[in-house]
């Protein structure tokens, strides 16, 4: 399997079980380190990492090593050999989502490549303002009213739909544009409903509807992957 050097890039959960398990990169492996994430924060090509987990497994070779960043939480003493990592990989997780927008919002139940449960609703939220018509002043308060009904009407859901599930969760995972997911949760108890298990991920996924909830089933078990040709950014950390 071809892997790009000195990029980073987004690989299946079934391509990358595949790339572990090659029989001369496994033979070749020379050793697994698992880093803080926030070691990669200054680099540019990995400094996204710590938004992806707080860990990154390191498997490092003679010529390359690649930089894998999983999707889901996971314990340092979990990863420690290519077995590891698969089952890892392999684990059965259920998860909750939310998908939200400023319009609409999509929620739902999810196992891998499996859609358990799936609600859309949608609310106005006027965009922009229109010169000649209300008043700058009125528009914004008129689209606080907006966004605060579309807020109120998600929370709703989720307190109807997912919390009573809450216990068959592994992870609550929202998604969306950061500013407006950050305002959703400042104005609600979202994060007090699901403790550690809420996840934040930025989504730049537009329209909301059931095949997002469908897709998610297989890319949310994507990892990122980066192959550090020569070890440059190995022998600097």
């Amino acid at each position: 399997m071809m892997i790009e050097k000195n990029k980073v890039s987004w690989i299946s959960r079934t391509k990358l079980i595949v790339l572990l398990n090659d029989t001369k990169l496994s033979n070749d492996i020379l050793s697994i380190k698992i880093i803080n994430s926030e070691k990669l924060s200054n680099l540019n090509n990995l400094s996204t990492y710590n938004q992806i987990n707080k860990f990154t497994i390191v498997v490092i070779l003679k010529d390359f090593s690649f930089f894998i960043g999983l999707p889901f939480p996971f314990s340092k003493k979990d990863c420690k050999s290519i077995e590891d990592i698969e089952k890892t990989l392999k684990k059965d997780l259920t998860l909750g989502l939310l998908f939200y927008e400023l319009g609409s919002w999509v929620t739902g139940i999810i196992e891998y490549k499996k859609v358990l449960f799936s609600k859309r609703g949608s609310r106005y939220v006027k965009g922009k303002h229109k010169a000649g018509g209300q008043s700058q002043r009125r528009f914004e308060r008129n689209r606080e009213k907006w966004i605060e009904s579309l807020q109120n009407k998600v929370h709703e859901d989720i307190k109807n739909y997912m919390l009573p599930k809450k216990k068959k969760f592994d992870y609550f995972i929202c998604l969306g544009d950061i500013h407006s997911l950050n305002n959703f949760i400042n104005n609600t108890n979202l994060k007090n409903l699901f403790g550690e298990k809420i996840i934040f991920k930025k989504s730049n996924l537009k329209n909301y509807n059931s095949k997002t909830i469908l897709k998610a089933s297989s890319n949310l078990w994507s990892s990122k992957i980066y192959l550090d040709d020569k070890n440059a950014i190995v022998e600097k950390i």
